[in-house]
């Protein structure tokens, strides 16, 4: 029997080699049965996604977001690995202290305005603005849940030698090279981001816009980007990588400095070599750093293989 503040933790792990080796994580506090965050990997994709904003209900948008991408972008790879949100079912949905009915026909509405693909092979910004317009559309059919649910999102995909992602709300990505420093790839979206982006000018006439009280408010999850410029709605991003470069990605802003985290990570690495124990090692620290009310996050790792791997 678990005790008061302990917690629960999954792990996933890929089925069958790809370009990324990877491994899942997912903690929530003991007696927290709404599963808000989850995580996915399949082939050459890494994804996370939280709806704790909306709690109760966001579930369902966090796991439609995680099986998308997975099931689209890498159809031709093996089996998916899911954790969290995108693993479970509730036995229903509830808000506050209202059974609103069978979790599996909320999620199957929502998958059903998922509109078809436009084209055979779909890229992660098309995916995102797809799913984007689905969860956008769900509380039209679920009036009574009162509000517009929404996830937050984090993916992405290797294809050859080169890493794309895409990224809406909360959450961030890291890169950390087999030689050099850390970089952070996405970081929680705010609305003076959001501003900055769709505004050169702004940016320009307010040089203290990132201290401004419009960087504590997030925008752009799931189901929330503004349509009328959804390519700057939605953070993308690219770079170069290599054999042994790591990838992480998490639900939620992370509690540590980037640094910390990546030395984390090379410690496990460097002690086991295995991606279990970096996981372990991971969930541990973040989960010691969290305050109790943010205890529910999943998380992503991938490390790139050789060519010839």
């Amino acid at each position: 029997m678990r005790g008061a503040g302990e917690e629960i933790a999954g792990r996933g792990v890929a089925e069958r080699p790809g370009p990324l080796e990877s491994r899942l994580g997912y903690v929530r506090a003991a007696g927290d049965d709404r599963v808000m965050v989850g995580a996915g990997s399949r082939g050459a994709l890494l994804v996370v996604a939280d709806a704790s904003p909306t709690r109760d209900t966001g579930w369902v948008q966090a796991r439609l977001a995680i099986r998308t991408l997975c099931e689209e972008l890498e159809a031709a790879s093996g089996r998916a690995s899911y954790v969290g949100a995108a693993a479970e079912f509730f036995q229903f949905s509830i808000r506050q202290d209202r059974i609103l009915g069978p979790a599996e026909q909320d999620y199957a509405d929502c998958e059903a305005l998922l509109e078809p693909q436009a084209t055979a092979s779909p890229d992660l910004l098309a995916t995102f603005l797809r799913l984007n317009r689905a969860i956008a559309r769900f509380v039209e059919i679920r009036p009574w849940w009162g509000r517009t649910p929404h996830a937050s999102c984090t993916a992405v995909q290797v294809v050859g030698g080169r890493l794309s992602g895409a990224h809406a709300g909360g959450g961030c990505a890291l890169l950390v090279p087999a030689s050099g420093p850390v970089e952070r790839l996405a970081i929680r979206d705010t609305l003076a981001m959001y501003m900055a982006r769709l505004d050169p000018d702004i940016a320009a006439s307010m040089p203290d816009l990132d201290q401004s009280p419009l960087q504590d408010i997030g925008v752009n999850a799931l189901g929330l980007v503004d349509l009328r410029a959804p390519s700057l709605a939605i953070q993308t991003f690219a770079r170069d990588i290599s054999a042994g470069d790591v990838v992480l990605l998490c639900s939620r802003e992370l509690p540590l400095a980037d640094d910390v985290v990546a030395a984390i990570v090379g410690r496990a690495r460097a002690s086991s070599g295995s991606l279990d124990e970096c996981v372990a090692a991971l969930t541990r620290a973040l989960r010691q750093a969290s305050d109790e009310a943010q205890l529910q996050f999943a998380v992503a790792l991938g490390v790139v293989r050789a060519a010839s791997a």
